[in-house]
């Protein structure tokens, strides 16, 4: 089966909700077809009225306890250095320098339907192919 993801540019709910549904999709057998990063729902409103939309329509305690898991995923995402779906591209690429246990490693954690590991070499991408 083949799917589609169409998320926003968000890094604190899709960014990880993408990076960990690659590992149960690929034990499924479930291809990804392509990730669609759409325009963001709340795009209209600037700085400080996004944090009163979430406060006027969830509540004081619902908005802190957002606010507070929103910094714990903020705070993760940086010491795992995925920040944005670039990054999360980046986590594809392969190093020049890896030890084949490395490379067998991240060819395996990262081979998953159309999105494959690749290799940057003199400014030219190359996939990797089974």
């Amino acid at each position: 089966m083949k799917i589609n993801i169409l998320v926003d540019d968000d890094k604190c709910w899709n960014l990880n909700i993408v990076r960990r549904l690659f590992p149960i999709l690929k034990k499924k057998n479930i291809i990804i077809d392509h990730i669609w990063i759409l325009p963001n729902k709340l795009a209209n409103l600037k700085k400080n009225e996004i944090s009163i939309w979430y406060l006027k329509t969830f509540g004081i305690i619902v908005f802190i306890k957002l606010s507070v898991f929103y910094i714990l995923v903020v705070v993760c995402n940086f010491l795992n250095k995925i920040n944005s779906f670039k990054d999360l591209n980046k986590f594809y690429e392969i190093s020049l320098n890896y030890d084949k246990i490395e490379l067998q490693r991240k060819i395996k954690a990262t081979n998953i339907g159309k999105f494959k590991p690749y290799i940057i070499f003199h400014g030219k991408k190359f996939l990797y192919e089974d």
